[in-house]
């Protein structure tokens, strides 16, 4: 089920029988408190990944009867979130006639999401300079998700 999803998507079928005849054949389920299906609330792949949902069926007879199942839910991932860098703004000193490949400073930046909307891609863009133009920087990259 997609993060995504807006209250009131159906998850799954459940199909539940009782062998026994009358009041005795009657059955309710419900669903243990805590899930986000009871308060109406929109999943969140990045607060909570995974669901165990217990289901229990009770039937009407006297004294009634019940049994549980548990069912594993996954909750898809959407790309909800941008990328973040790890820093608010980054200044590098380079000195004069510095060697090519040298490093001028390291930037890191996470994206809560998973897998490949989680890939964060770092690339420079072309800028204004003052004075003479800068030579070519290469970026040497690092993915982290």
């Amino acid at each position: 089920m997609a993060e995504n999803s807006p209250p009131g998507t159906e998850v799954g079928i459940i199909n539940v029988q009782d062998k026994d005849s009358g009041n005795n054949r009657q059955v309710r389920c419900s669903l243990q408190t805590g899930v986000p299906f009871n308060e109406h609330r929109q999943l969140d792949r990045e607060l909570v990944s995974d669901y165990n949902i217990t289901i229990t069926a009770t039937d009407e007879g006297s004294p009634p009867l019940s049994s549980s199942k548990t069912v594993h839910l996954t909750v898809a991932d959407i790309n909800d979130n941008p990328p973040v860098f790890e820093e608010q703004s980054y200044s590098a000193h380079v000195t004069e006639n510095n060697k090519p490949g040298s490093t001028l400073c390291s930037v890191a930046a996470r994206d809560p999401d998973w897998r490949q909307n989680g890939t964060v891609v770092y690339s420079l863009l072309p800028a204004e300079v003052n004075g003479p133009q800068c030579p070519p920087m290469y970026l040497l990259m690092e993915t982290q998700g």
